[in-house]
């Protein structure tokens, strides 16, 4: 079964009639197209599609503002982006991410029902061809858009 969910992340993400909270960080790019040390707060909408199953897989359009998502489309085209590994902290994973090499291309947090939830995504495409995102998982997820198939 898949979950439909429009989101705006500003945080992460929240249901589409719900305004975002906290404030997403996207890394700003220098003129040679290199990561730079600024941390830009950012809004964007994007729509997510969800399995319920494990693996859990993510289709994620971005519809409107930059991110992480849109970078990766414009630098790559459609394909695969990220694998998500289940944190106890986003926080100190970042710290120890950041210590490796390895920078943060956009965070967040508050994407669960009750504004709980933070996500880290690190560029490792160098060594391994793909994004890294760190996810502490909300309690909840916002109730999705619709569920397919139809009930």
């Amino acid at each position: 079964m898949w979950s439909a969910i429009s989101t705006l992340l500003s945080s992460t993400t929240t249901t589409s009639s719900a305004p975002a909270r906290g404030a997403a960080l996207h890394s700003a790019r220098t003129s040679t197209g290199g990561p730079s040390t600024e941390e830009v707060p950012t809004d964007f909408r994007a729509r997510l599609a969800l399995n319920d199953s494990e693996p859990q897989f993510e289709l994620i359009q971005p519809l409107s503002g930059p991110g992480a998502h849109q970078e990766w489309l414009d630098t790559h085209g459609p394909g695969f982006h990220h694998v998500g590994i289940i944190v106890d902290s986003v926080a100190t994973t970042t710290a120890e991410m950041n210590a490796a090499g390895y920078d943060t291309v956009m965070a967040g947090e508050g994407f669960g029902a009750d504004g709980d939830g933070a996500y880290a995504y690190f560029d490792t495409t160098a060594d391994l061809g793909f994004v890294i995102e760190a996810v502490e998982p909300p309690r909840a997820m916002p109730q999705p858009d619709f569920v397919w198939p139809r009930q």
